[in-house]
């Protein structure tokens, strides 16, 4: 089974982090994004959303505050996994790595309301949605 995962991260005020693909991603190029990607194999899905976060952003996380927020299974053998992490404080400065070039703090309002790109990526679809309907149970 692959386990896809991106994390919600956001600050005790409500601004979450969005990353924007890099021009040269091999992947939506240029799009927004969360921290995430593949667990690796025999990798459990929390740890490696932590991994993610660290390696996409800098910031070290224990991995026992990711919460999952939603899930989609897309087939058998593909599950995306929605994480939320709320961090005290002000929003951090971020150490992008090549995967994103640019970051930027959003309220979920922002977020909702700016024009999603053309073939937008299912973990980002996943987001959004998870936005608009917060409280709805996804699991």
């Amino acid at each position: 089974m692959i386990h896809l995962s991106k994390t919600i991260l956001q600050t005790s005020t409500g601004l979450i982090l969005v990353l924007y693909r890099s021009p040269t991603h091999p992947n939506y190029a240029g799009h927004p994004d969360l921290p995430g990607g593949e667990a690796g194999p025999n990798e459990d899905p929390q740890l490696a959303a932590a991994r993610e976060l660290q390696e996409e952003t800098g910031i070290v996380i224990p991995p026992a505050k990711f919460q999952i927020v939603k899930q989609l299974s897309e087939t058998e053998d593909l599950v995306y996994l929605l994480y939320q992490v709320t961090i005290e404080g002000n929003a951090p400065s971020i150490s992008l790595s090549w995967e994103h070039s640019a970051y930027n703090w959003l309220s979920p309002a922002q977020i909702i309301s700016q024009p999603a790109p053309a073939n937008i990526d299912t973990y980002y679809e996943m987001v959004l949605s998870y936005l608009q309907n917060p409280l709805k149970p996804t699991i």
